[in-house]
């Protein structure tokens, strides 16, 4: 009996742990997508200067 409630616990645990990993990866990709965001804008700027310089 000791054993399978140790199991259950053990299982619970990598439960938590899946869940802390999905949580990190879930922000981590949500930060990727905020830079992504920025580098659009730096690039639509320069566009920008370049298309009046040709003017």
């Amino acid at each position: 009996i000791v054993s399978e409630e140790e199991e259950e616990e053990e299982e619970e645990i990598t439960d938590d742990d899946v869940v802390i990993v999905e949580t990190m990866q879930q922000e981590k990709k949500e930060e990727e997508e905020e830079e992504e965001e920025e580098q659009d804008v730096v690039l639509s700027q320069k566009f920008s200067q370049l298309s009046t310089h040709t003017e």
